[in-house]
């Protein structure tokens, strides 16, 4: 039903939908295609290779079979690490673990999962509008083509490659013009707006011939803000300092006729709440109608006449990771989609993204996201090994328990006197309405439990931003 990795026998399993990847680019094929039909993308047409196993029994990438990839987020399979031995349990009979990095399943797929092949690391391009379409390359070869309003991650071979606007026209260029990718990875490119200079050096309705602001007035005390307000023209070339001790709202000043001109905002360490910055009179802050900071972020803004974009500055990525101190025994009936609350703050660093009361982990800005859980499933005593299992999940979801709101799943299968230990992770676009929850669920004919202790992080669910402002 779904695919599983089992390292009790170091084999793997489950669907490949027929596809394998074109040595030559990587794009998925029909795996009767391969050394027959020449790759309508680079052209090359080798005889399919062959995935050789490692010392330990692992599927070593030769260049050849993949598992397939996803219509939404690539995923990839990865090494299981050691689970900690427990004195007593489990003695003379064989533990069982499997880690699969990323399954996920998508709503009008039909139940398919998909898993990224090893060797290879992610590229999201984000930003831009609809209708923007980059081009990826690499040593002048064009790879592939995306479109950053669809929000699809494209598997790519290490290394680094060339991003590039290919239309429409209205002036968007990628931030930087070139990204790297690591083997296991992801990496992010920014398609944005770019300004053009006029006559003089100035931007585009500013002051002819007129020196940019790129640093605050000398001698000008940096203004303090610890309320919600409007910040006037008298803002324009100076530093501000927010603090304050609750969440609250400032809009920037009037872009209208002040291209060119620079504000510059530093969140206090002391700051205790959020600061969303808006644009105000219908102006975005680099595309989007406002932007949340927090403690120790700063940003250098310039505007130019209609808008508001950040040209440098500091983000700290939110990152939080709940856990449990307790086992739940007989707490995943059979066959029963099942919440696993977290009722300890492993990690926090804003201090309010961990809601241990309902036991979930809540989005406090818009952004993307990496998503990871891990069960460790045991007997219905959540101590003793479990039986026999058709199916073993570890389920990350956003706001709920509904399959259309799935965000990433493992499944794992078969095995006797075991301890299933399970981990799933996904990139998301997720919001300040979305919350983060581990779920499991498993086909054994009874119930089972949790294991889980206050002194080994082995259940636990983590949500780390990445910085995309």
């Amino acid at each position: 039903m779904f695919p599983f990795v089992n390292t009790s026998d170091g084999s793997a399993g489950g669907s490949t939908m027929g596809m394998k990847p074109c040595p030559g680019c990587g794009m998925p094929r029909e795996e009767k295609q391969l050394g027959k039909v020449p790759c309508p993308i680079c052209s090359l047409s080798p005889p399919p290779p062959s995935v050789e196993p490692d010392e330990a029994g692992w599927g070593v990438d030769s260049g050849g079979p993949a598992a397939p990839q996803s219509d939404g987020i690539p995923t990839r399979t990865a090494r299981p690490p050691r689970l900690p031995r427990r004195a007593g349990v489990g003695a003379g009979k064989k533990t069982w673990a499997a880690v699969a990095a990323g399954v996920l399943v998508l709503a009008g797929v039909g139940g398919a999962a998909f898993l990224l092949r090893g060797g290879t690391g992610q590229l999201l391009v984000t930003g831009g509008e609809d209708g923007v379409v980059v081009v990826v390359s690499r040593d002048g070869k064009d790879v592939v083509e995306v479109r950053p309003a669809d929000n699809k991650p494209v598997e790519l071979k290490p290394g680094t490659y060339e991003v590039a606007v290919k239309g429409p026209a209205g002036g968007w260029k990628v931030d930087g013009g070139s990204v790297t990718v690591s083997r296991g990875a992801a990496a992010v490119a920014r398609v944005e707006r770019g300004r053009a200079a006029a006559p003089g050096g100035a931007v585009p309705g500013g002051t002819a011939g007129a020196a940019p602001e790129i640093a605050p007035q000398a001698g000008a005390a940096e203004v303090s803000v610890t309320a919600a307000g409007t910040l006037t023209a008298a803002a324009f070339g100076r530093s501000h300092v927010f603090g304050g001790g609750t969440d609250y709202t400032v809009i920037l000043p009037n872009p209208a006729g002040n291209a060119g001109r620079t504000v510059w905002v530093r969140m206090s360490p002391d700051l205790k709440g959020l600061v969303t910055l808006a644009g105000g009179g219908g102006a975005k802050i680099d595309g989007q109608p406002t932007r949340v900071m927090w403690a120790q972020e700063a940003a250098q803004l310039v505007t130019d006449g209609a808008n508001w974009f950040k040209v440098a500055g500091k983000t700290r990525p939110m990152v939080c990771r709940i856990g449990r101190t307790a086992q739940l025994p007989g707490g995943v009936p059979n066959v029963a989609v099942t919440l696993v609350p977290g009722n300890i703050a492993r990690t926090d660093n804003t201090g309010r993204m961990a809601d241990t009361a309902a036991g979930v982990i809540r989005i406090r800005r818009p952004g993307l996201y990496q998503c990871t859980g891990s069960l460790n499933y045991a007997a219905a005593d959540g101590e003793s090994t479990m039986g026999p299992a058709s199916d073993v999940h570890c389920r990350v979801h956003k706001n709920g328990e509904a399959t259309t709101d799935v965000v990433a799943l493992n499944a794992a299968a078969s095995g006797v006197n075991w301890h299933p230990a399970i981990q799933a992770t996904v990139a998301r676009e997720l919001t300040t309405s979305d919350d983060v929850r581990l779920y499991a669920y498993q086909a054994s004919g009874t119930d089972v439990g949790i294991w889980a202790a206050d002194n080994q992080d082995i259940t636990w669910l983590s949500v780390v931003e990445i910085p995309q402002w």
